[in-house]
């Protein structure tokens, strides 16, 4: 699994928050950089979760080990 390049992950980020302050909003970097890798690109309020696009190439394998489970990500197409 680790060559397999994420496009995409869902992630829980809280049930009833405002869509329209949600979405667009930041993605930084797990590794304390500061870095924005990626935005919020869409929230569903009664679930609570988030789907995050990725602006850089990123293994499954890393996010797994950040704790997002692999049902949750989003795989990139390279057809």
């Amino acid at each position: 699994m680790d060559m397999d390049i994420v496009d995409q992950y869902y992630l829980p980020v809280g049930e009833g928050l405002d869509k329209n302050i949600v979405v667009g909003g930041p993605i930084y970097s797990a590794n304390g950089s500061e870095e924005e890798i990626g935005k919020i690109i869409d929230y569903i309020p009664e679930t609570g979760f988030a789907r995050l696009k990725l602006y850089m190439d990123v293994s499954a394998h890393e996010l797994i080990r950040a704790g997002i489970p692999v049902e949750h990500i989003v795989f990139k197409n390279e057809a």
